[in-house]
């Protein structure tokens, strides 16, 4: 974490590359290399996590005095600012009642979700409407193969998304793809609304 903010304090941006992977699989070593700025550190160790974390202490000894100062405090002043909760230990800041953004006289709401079905049901929830009802309104058989005594079949699904009034539709060979494919659609659409 303190690598973290002291590149982000200094506008870099810890960049990490895997050098090499020796040995037999049984035994293998790995070489990462961790690049802040101008400096660059190798770290090596039988696992991933190990090479990164040399890569890191290195990196924490070769980086310039005043930038790790700074960065401590940062760190510092967040901790007191947040305090520990009883029993609970430090936990970051706490939690927003309402993901919003004020922006001069008008609200905007902030979607923290990264996958499009999950972005609907933040959206639904945050503007307390219905959550999004998914159906799958057709099933079309593409292909039909004979193995043995097993028949296999292929098919196409086509899913309906129905959210805020409007409705989306999706194909696919699997219902997930469908489901995936119709939520993107509609969260393209309502996010540029947003």
């Amino acid at each position: 974490m303190l690598l973290n903010e002291i590149a982000m304090n200094n506008n870099c941006t810890p960049e990490w590359t895997l050098l090499a992977e020796t040995g037999p699989a049984h035994a293998r070593m790995y070489t990462w290399q961790l690049t802040i700025g101008e400096w660059a550190t190798v770290g090596t160790g039988p696992s991933k996590k190990m090479a990164r974390q040399g890569a890191a202490d290195q990196m924490l000894a070769t980086l310039p005095e005043e930038w790790k100062v700074k960065a401590r405090r940062n760190v510092r002043n967040a901790s007191a600012k947040y305090g520990k909760r009883k029993g609970k230990g430090n936990r970051g800041p706490p939690a927003k009642k309402m993901a919003t953004e004020e922006s001069g006289d008008s609200v905007k709401m902030v979607i923290t979700a990264n996958n499009p079905v999950s972005c609907l049901h933040e959206y639904a929830k945050k503007k307390k409407i219905p959550d999004p009802c998914f159906e799958v309104v057709s099933e079309n058989v593409l292909d039909t193969v004979q193995r043995g005594a097993h028949s296999f079949k292929k098919i196409e699904y086509t899913m309906q998304l129905m959210i805020d009034g409007r409705e989306y539709m999706a194909t696919a060979l699997n219902k997930k793809a469908a489901k995936q494919t119709c939520a993107m659609e509609a969260w393209d659409f309502i996010r540029r609304t947003l």
